[in-house]
């Protein structure tokens, strides 16, 4: 059994064990990913990327074709990155995941690595951006101010704060949310993040993964729904789909103020590699 870095030049052997959505990251280098061979076969890859400026890293993807399960190649894959990552001086990866298909395997992966996992269940609900532009304006919801920039114009400093952020709060990188085709949007004071709208894009469907405000003021958080609702609008067919993890208050009582209550759960799992 042999792991070894991912390149350009050897990235095609690999491509079936990374996500789909991770692709234009590992082509580009954004993403560090890790390699294994069994019998000079390859049956797994590891993904992670490191935080800029910090000691923290951030596991995107681990995954071994199940042939190859139960022999040593996802704790080899770990063992080489704790290795990548103790060389750049990262001390911990953090990972974030819904537990279906074959990622639920992971957490009885990580358990007998001594990983824990924390398990989240969250409030979940699909729509279209067709039925969310009347609803918002419906609901007179949108009166706030709707000028919160978006994430990929902030400056240095303030994109640091929103960085640390998105690491404590949310075990996700920045760059996650830099993408040119799906804009998220953030408020920042001084030193704090005063409202964030994330979303991700999965395929054809988007995901608001947060959304977030720090004061009590509701206006703030319909307001910077309607600003992104408005912007993803000009971007996306009516049809577009767009699913929505509640995972805080605030969210939760816009969403049941448009809406009415979300019926659906979601699991979210979370947790840390020390390295």
């Amino acid at each position: 059994m042999r792991t070894e870095s991912v390149n350009a030049g050897n990235l095609k052997a690999y491509r079936d064990f990374i996500p789909a959505e991770l692709m234009t990251g590992a082509i580009s280098g954004d993403y560090r990913i890790l390699g294994v061979r069994v019998f000079e076969e390859e049956c797994g890859a590891l993904v992670w990327k490191k935080e800029k400026g910090t000691d923290r890293g951030f596991l995107k993807s681990i995954y071994v074709d199940p042939v190859y399960r139960r022999i040593g190649a996802g704790e080899a894959l770990l063992s080489a990155l704790r290795e990548q990552a103790g060389k750049e001086g990262v001390c911990k990866a953090v990972y974030s995941f819904s537990p279906s298909g074959d990622s639920r395997m992971l957490i009885p992966f990580f358990e007998d690595m001594n990983i824990h996992t924390e398990v989240y269940l969250f409030p979940y609900a699909e729509h279209t951006l067709g039925e969310m532009t009347p609803a918002l304006a419906k609901k007179k919801i949108g009166s706030a101010d709707t000028s919160a920039p978006e994430i990929s114009t902030l400056d240095r400093m303030k994109r640091n704060i929103l960085r640390n952020w998105l690491s404590d709060n949310f075990n996700e990188p920045l760059s996650s949310y830099m993408t040119p085709d799906v804009p998220c949007f953030a408020v920042i004071g001084i030193d704090t993040v005063e409202a964030a709208l994330l979303m991700s894009r999965d395929g054809d469907a988007l995901t608001l993964d947060y959304l977030y405000q720090r004061g009590s003021d509701g206006r703030i958080l319909a307001g910077l729904l309607s600003g992104a609702v408005s912007r993803y609008a000009a971007l996306y067919p009516p049809d577009t789909t767009i699913g929505m993890i509640l995972t805080t208050d605030e969210a939760c009582a816009l969403h049941d103020a448009l809406f009415g209550e979300a019926r659906d759960r979601i699991e979210v799992c979370r947790g840390e590699i020390l390295l």
